[in-house]
């Protein structure tokens, strides 16, 4: 039988074992620390120039054929309604579309949903430059249709993972950067019409939805390096257990309609809706009116669409 004499030095021999073990752990932890963190911050950090790039390259691509599309669909016997439904078509898709990606975002998983949507854009806006090519009429109108809705639906998964990745990654500057996000779609919205008239100028219809389709290259790129090659991201690390727990999660989400019962937010939204239509009402009709004006080319009109 043991004593308690030796019950004592085995548990002082085992408490000693521990604390030792206890001691090295922390030892190879604080040496990882420095290192790790360090390399996570850094990753987000490129992530972040990666959201703001992308948001440059998306809004010069909806904002690149403002000042010559409207006159080339005219020219192709597009009425002035349905160049008004080509372009507002975007706008109207990604209205419906939006919530469905937030919605199934989990289960799409958010590096997958953003990359995927700026590879559709890219190609989408690509296809766009070869639609002289179609027949004349009612051809041509369907399918500068169908790939302003491709566009759309790019730009939805795009911008619905952008945010979750901003939320994810910066909690406590949410506000920072989208503000970031913003001026960088402004900025695309202010240097597109200008890139747009002037490769309009060199090369046609096609170049410039060529060389702004292909520019998502410099952001596709990095995005698939830092999102899906890189498997220590702690993006993809939490997807498994962020989808665990909203299917394990038993309170059901706000419907759209409770959400919009809300005073404060049903006034913001009303303020974009109304902000929005004034910038958009008058873009399909206001480039061929000023096209027929004497002397005026694209110059001015790219000047004009600038100033907006």
């Amino acid at each position: 039988m043991l004593t308690a004499s030796t019950i004592t030095e085995e548990e002082k021999w085992t408490n000693d074992q521990m604390a030792a073990a206890n001691k090295k752990a922390k030892k190879a932890s604080a040496q990882c620390a420095p290192t790790a963190e360090p390399r996570r911050n850094w990753q987000h950090l490129a992530i972040a120039v990666l959201l703001i790039a992308s948001n440059l390259f998306v809004g010069i691509t909806f904002a690149c054929i403002v000042p010559f599309f409207p006159i080339e669909a005219n020219a192709k016997g597009l009425s002035t309604a349905q160049v008004g439904l080509v372009i507002g078509i975007f706008q109207l898709c990604s209205f419906f579309v939006s919530p469905v990606f937030g919605k199934y975002l989990v289960v799409l998983r958010v590096h997958r949903a953003f990359i995927s949507g700026l590879l559709f854009t890219s190609l989408c806006t690509i296809a766009l430059g070869l639609s002289p090519c179609l027949p004349f009429g009612t051809p041509f109108f369907a399918g500068v249709l169908l790939l302003r809705v491709g566009q759309a639906i790019g730009n939805a998964s795009y911008s619905t993972s952008s945010w979750a990745l901003i939320g994810h990654l910066f909690p406590q500057r949410i506000v920072l950067f989208t503000g970031f996000m913003q001026v960088a779609y402004g900025l695309g919205y202010v240097l597109g019409p200008l890139l747009g008239s002037v490769l309009f100028e060199i090369g046609g219809f096609g170049l410039p939805l060529y060389s702004v389709g292909l520019s998502f290259t410099f952001v596709i790129v990095p995005s698939i390096v830092l999102l899906l090659f890189n498997r220590h991201s702690s993006i993809i690390e939490n997807q498994s257990a962020i989808r665990s727990g909203a299917e394990s999660d038993d309170k059901v989400p706000p419907r759209v309609l409770q959400l919009l019962a809300i005073p404060d937010l049903f006034l913001a939204i009303t303020s974009m809706f109304l902000n929005s239509s004034c910038w958009y009402f008058y873009e399909p009709s206001l480039t061929i009116f000023m096209a027929t004006v004497s002397n005026w080319h694209q110059g001015p009109l790219t000047a004009q669409q600038t100033a907006n």
